[in-house]
């Protein structure tokens, strides 16, 4: 939904829109729009989510832990004679970015044969089409969504612009005419995209040498109060990448996504690799002080040969 729909999940919302001739007039009948609210106890703590206990976010899914999924590469199981397992737990925090200019969306109803058009400054416009479209219970061919030839900034944090390129199509029917939306920058501040915090705790199999036999990763990502297209993408776009530059021929991995009352987390800059790579990295420090090696031979022993 484009619109908070009888539950408000997180501060920046959206519950209602007003259309008007003017910014000046709009903003004065938004001043006039009072909403009553009935607080409920927030989840805002991976941890917390994790229990359940949490209140729920979404009663219809029944858990706060919205995906779980296991995978397994190798022997990762199997016993090492003579090896040591360290383990590390590292809690990225959420992050985002400020782009130059804020989101922009213009958007047109051209009639039921047409469908609809759309103008925004959305990065990587094809991505999240088809789910701009059955949001909007038309054929693909009936949104026509264009970008223009420069966006100023973005980072990734512009592919949130699509559920206001959805909320602005359905403005526009209503409205009978062309609607113009530009995010100001108090509201990207309090309710833009971000990158996912996650809770990682990662253990590696070593034998005394510093050569690593396995990895195992429990990762928690944290994706706000929807499971919003594109996630979890920040898990997956970096699937293939868990062993970083280093040679370990066994994995295995557990991957959870929680909801909290936070805004939806999405695409920001290198997606998913921080929340990868800073693991990785500060457990192999780790391996290399248990083993009093130096962190730079101990990686070079580990590293992807050429060839």
């Amino acid at each position: 939904w484009a619109l908070a729909v009888e539950r408000v999940r997180y501060v920046g919302e959206p519950v209602a829109v007003v259309v008007a001739e003017d910014r000046y007039i709009a903003e004065d009948a938004l001043d006039l729009i009072r909403v009553d609210y009935e607080v409920r106890p927030a989840v805002v703590e991976i941890d917390v989510a994790l229990s359940g206990e949490s209140p729920l976010l979404h009663d219809a899914v029944g858990s706060n832990v919205v995906s779980d999924r296991h995978f397994s590469y190798g022997a990762p199981d199997a016993i090492f004679p003579g090896s040591l397992r360290v383990t590390t737990t590292v809690h990225y925090p959420r992050n985002s970015c400020s782009p130059m200019e804020c989101a922009v969306v213009i958007a047109e109803y051209l009639g039921e044969d047409e469908g609809y058009e759309a103008l925004s400054n959305f990065m990587g416009p094809f991505s999240l089409h088809a789910v701009m479209a059955l949001a909007l219970k038309v054929p693909g061919n009936k949104l026509r969504h264009k970008v223009p030839r420069d966006s100023g900034g973005s980072f990734g944090v512009k592919q949130a612009v699509f559920p206001y390129v959805v909320l602005m199509c359905l403005a526009a029917r209503k409205a009978g005419a062309p609607v113009k939306w530009v995010e100001d920058r108090l509201e990207h501040l309090s309710a833009a995209t971000s990158a996912t915090a996650r809770l990682a705790t990662v253990a590696a199999d070593v034998r005394d040498d510093g050569r690593i036999l396995a990895l195992h990763w429990d990762q928690v990502d944290e994706v706000g109060a929807y499971l919003r297209a594109p996630e979890p993408a920040t898990f997956y776009r970096m699937h293939g990448c868990l062993t970083g530059a280093y040679d370990i021929p066994n994995l295995k991995v557990r991957n959870r996504v929680v909801v909290t009352n936070k805004t939806p987390t999405g695409l920001v800059r290198g997606f998913g690799g921080p929340q990868v790579y800073y693991a990785l990295e500060r457990l192999l420090d780790r391996i290399a002080i248990e083993l009093k090696m130096d962190p730079v031979e101990f990686r070079l022993k580990n590293a992807v040969r050429q060839g």
